[in-house]
């Protein structure tokens, strides 16, 4: 299906449940594409996104299972929770922009996303984003980062390594939990706490480096991280919490 024409927005649930829909192209000056748009399209195998669209509203591609290709021409500003969540065959994520909000389980449970790339100036992401996305291996987030929410990246099985930059004060409560293959974590930030569980089962992380603004360490922040052999830690002032790095061989 290709939408021409001066179109501006799609409204909510406007093509939920066209079982039989493949394709879309949006080739007109779409802004918004609202609430359950394509909700349950089961065989919607791409998407292109125009240039001029701006936010992609809640549970807009909610399991539309054989989506494979998602491609964002221009500056997306807002996914809302849910848009892509269990887009099962959802290969790989290219978002740029000036400033991106990435919602609620926004991509929970994209089981064959392997590729993430963000690129902008400032991203927000939320609780449960990218969770269970159990095959993210590349993962590149060139941008401000304000706030990785909780279970952001939660188990993301296969994910080999990460890098944080930007204004984040701290890394929320379980936001890189059961990460298992995992080996180096860079931060980039002048966080002051890590929360609970944040790190916590990503057995193969091998070295940490903890920036000197750090304050607290909650529970279980890394705990049953078996493989880690190097951490260093500069602060002056610091407090540690019950099982911060339990089972830390």
């Amino acid at each position: 299906m290709n939408i021409t024409g001066n179109i501006t927005s799609i409204g909510y649930s406007t093509f939920s449940g066209c079982v039989n829909l493949e394709t879309l192209i949006l080739d007109c000056p779409l802004i918004l594409i609202d609430g359950g748009a394509f909700h349950n399209c089961m065989k919607l195998k791409s998407v292109e996104f125009p240039s001029t669209l701006q936010s992609i509203g809640l549970t807009a591609f909610f399991n539309c299972q054989s989506l494979k290709t998602c491609i964002f021409k221009g500056n997306v500003s807002t996914i809302v929770e849910g848009a892509f969540r269990n887009c099962y065959n959802l290969e790989s994520i290219i978002l740029q922009g000036n400033s991106i909000s990435i919602g609620f389980n926004s991509f929970d449970n994209c089981q064959s996303l392997r590729s993430l790339s963000i690129n902008c100036q400032t991203c927000y992401i939320s609780n449960g984003a990218f969770i269970n996305c159990f095959n993210l291996k590349d993962l590149t987030l060139n941008c401000n980062l304000t706030i990785i929410g909780s279970n952001g990246f939660g188990l993301c099985l296969s994910l080999k390594s990460t890098v944080l930059y930007g204004n984040m004060t701290s890394i929320e409560d379980y936001s890189f939990s059961r990460c298992h293959s995992v080996e180096t974590i860079e931060i980039y930030c002048n966080i002051t706490s890590i929360g609970k569980e944040a790190f916590s089962e990503c057995y193969k992380l091998s070295k940490l480096l903890l920036p000197n603004t750090l304050n607290s360490i909650l529970n279980s922040a890394f705990g049953y991280c078996y493989s880690l052999n190097s951490l260093s830690i500069t602060s002056n002032n610091l407090t540690i919490s019950n099982n911060a790095f339990r089972y830390c061989y």
